[in-house]
């Protein structure tokens, strides 16, 4: 059985997150986001116009700086 997780964004880091199809968090929240597992569902809230869509499927495991560059 699949769990589900609510990542956030703003309107500053939707779109690379659209893009990159990359989900994050502050590190504060690292023992949530190391929780998720391969085929988990997500759902990406935007705080800026307090949407959420979804759902998506975690194509991998939840781990910090998949891709270092992001968000920089």
């Amino acid at each position: 059985m699949a769990d589900y997780f609510i990542f956030r964004c703003s309107n500053n880091t939707y779109i690379e997150c659209m893009q990159r199809n990359l989900f994050g968090q502050t590190n504060n929240m690292m023992n949530h986001v190391s929780r998720v597992k391969t085929g988990d569902i997500l759902f990406l809230h935007n705080l800026s116009t307090q949407i959420i869509e979804g759902p998506f499927f975690a194509a991998s495991a939840g781990s910090e700086n998949i891709e270092a560059d992001a968000w920089n």
